[in-house]
């Protein structure tokens, strides 16, 4: 998720390198208040995962959830679980916070702030190629291809991976939003130099955005990896997510509304 977040900070990288810097100061803060904005809707999310290879035996599960967002982090409600309903409905209130929700939002925003030290990496990390201006989501975009920058020095283990990682970019010709990335990695990366986990060669890696009551909202995201845990223990996930049904509102306020 990291990357397709930092795309937008240097997306028009055949542009003068003046007018580049203007445009990548722009995308970083449109970038930022994506944040904001996904903070202030609820929305329904359709989740398919399934666990790493091709056992037949292996973790395969289907949710529809319900989520709203409670100072800055989703709160959900499981709607259904591999077709079946949980007996909780749409308009029933949200949990109210505690302990377990409490330590679960700290490492929400622990993982935000990281999330801004990739984004802010990018124009260094990456060199972009401009490929065609074409039309997506019936909206004229620019189409890039991007690359590691050979000369890039990673400040971070996270922004290492940002040198095993390549892609494409479609990008909102007006606004300069990411209407659409693709992107995969080419070699293996390692976190705590292999010794923790090997992230596999082949990782992908896909992102949709679309403008929803005025803002861009991310609807769809697809994310496949594999890799080892202490060089013995299979890991990986396959993920398609869907948002759809996007509501200005809050898990409090929908709550106090629910109850009313």
């Amino acid at each position: 998720m990291f990357l397709a977040l930092a795309l937008l900070a240097a997306a028009l990288g055949d542009l003068p390198p003046d007018q580049l810097a203007a445009v990548a100061r722009d995308a970083v803060n449109k970038q930022a208040r994506l944040f904001d904005d996904i903070e202030k809707h609820c929305f329904v999310l359709r989740i398919n995962q399934e666990g790493p290879g091709d056992d037949p035996k292996r973790k395969k599960e289907t949710r529809l959830e319900h989520v709203c967002f409670r100072d800055g982090v989703p709160v959900y409600k499981r709607l259904e679980i591999n077709g079946r309903l949980t007996g909780v409905k749409l308009e029933d209130p949200f949990p109210p916070p505690n302990d377990e929700w409490r330590r679960r939002a700290e490492r929400i925003r622990e993982a935000r702030k990281t999330q801004i030290d990739v984004i802010q990496q990018c124009l260094h990390a990456f060199t972009f190629t401009y490929v065609t201006e074409t039309v997506m989501e019936d909206r004229p975009v620019f189409v890039l291809d991007f690359a590691p920058n050979p000369n890039y020095k990673a400040v971070s283990r996270t922004t290492e991976m940002l040198k095993s990682a390549r892609g494409r970019a479609w990008v909102d010709k007006e606004t300069h939003n990411v209407v659409r990335v693709q992107a995969h990695t080419f070699k293996d990366f390692n976190i705590w130099g292999g010794l923790l986990a090997k992230i596999e060669e082949g990782a992908t890696f896909e992102m949709r955005q679309r403008p929803v009551g005025g803002v861009w909202l991310a609807y769809r995201l697809d994310l496949n990896w594999e890799g080892r845990l202490a060089l013995v223990k299979r890991i990986g996930d396959k993920v398609h997510m869907e948002r759809s049904d996007f509501k200005v509102g809050s898990a409090d306020a929908y709550g106090r509304k629910s109850a009313q």
